[in-house]
């Protein structure tokens, strides 16, 4: 079995693209609220809502819609979604950020999460 590594460029402006998609009807059938829990200093001047902390490496807190669960969703983990969703989607980052979706945003933050896509 062999394995390759591929880099890919995410800028903070696609990050932030992604996540508005994410919290204006991607995610919002099981998260009812985001909330920012953490910007760098250096950044706070950036980050005018909650769609903009993760591309300035900030972290956000999710609230699930029917239970007291909540998530943190950081720069990191975002990425790893990211990166499950263009492996599950067998596009290249630039495709999937061009033709994406409230699916495709949703895709995203369950898998950096989750690991997986919970809900349907």
């Amino acid at each position: 079995m062999a394995h390759i590594k591929v880099t890919m460029e995410v800028l903070p402006e696609q990050m932030n693209d992604l996540m508005v998609t994410a919290l204006e009807g991607g995610i919002n059938h099981w998260c009812n609220k985001a909330v920012i829990a953490y910007v760098p200093k250096n950044q706070k001047e950036n980050v005018k809502y909650a769609s903009d902390a993760i591309g300035f490496g900030g972290s956000l807190i999710l609230y699930d819609a029917e239970s007291d669960d909540k998530w943190r969703l950081t720069q990191r983990n975002f990425l790893d979604g990211v990166r499950m969703e263009v492996e599950r989607s067998g596009m290249t980052f630039d495709e999937l950020y061009e033709n994406h979706d409230a699916d495709t945003a949703d895709n995203i933050v369950q898998f950096a999460l989750f690991g997986e896509i919970v809900y349907c």
